[in-house]
């Protein structure tokens, strides 16, 4: 049987700083492949609705929940594309020549490319400022907008 890869969380926590430097440039590759166009692919979902009816709301403070409805209300939707909706330490593999599998796609849908980013910046990255800093590139400022725009719509695999 041919071995399909280790975690990638389990492997980020082991490699070196020039192994996630070549990891972040890998997967900011992958993405510009996979984020492409796919109309009809997959049922539209309201993300904007999800975002303001996402239970987790329930759970922060009253301000930052209307926060978070109001971003998502106002967040530019354009230009969906196909993205795996769940980038996280389990859902990427690491082969050993260091390419990258990508596995489970039952959250996928049609959204802007940024909607990855919760999961990679929270679960794969798991909120590691070297790895955040290598995937963001010189527009930090620009990744923060998207990464937020992100928390105000995603539903972070929440049925």
């Amino acid at each position: 049987m041919v071995d399909p890869g280790q975690e990638a969380g389990d492997w980020l926590s082991a490699a070196s700083p020039r192994e996630k430097e070549a990891f972040a440039r890998q997967l900011k590759e992958l993405l510009a492949l996979v984020n492409q166009p796919a109309p009809g692919l997959i049922p539209p979902v309201d993300l904007r609705r999800r975002g303001r009816e996402n239970p987790r709301l329930a759970h922060v403070a009253p301000g930052l929940a209307e926060e978070l409805r109001a971003r998502a209300r106002a967040v530019d939707l354009a230009g969906p594309v196909l993205v795996h909706g769940d980038l996280t330490g389990e859902n990427l593999l690491v082969k050993e020549d260091g390419s990258l599998v990508v596995i489970d796609w039952a959250d996928a849908r049609l959204a802007p490319a940024w909607y990855e980013l919760g999961p990679i910046a929270f679960e794969l990255f798991q909120g590691r400022g070297e790895l955040l800093r290598l995937f963001a590139g010189a527009d930090r400022e620009a990744f923060i907008e998207r990464l937020l725009d992100c928390c105000c719509l995603h539903d972070f695999s929440q049925r």
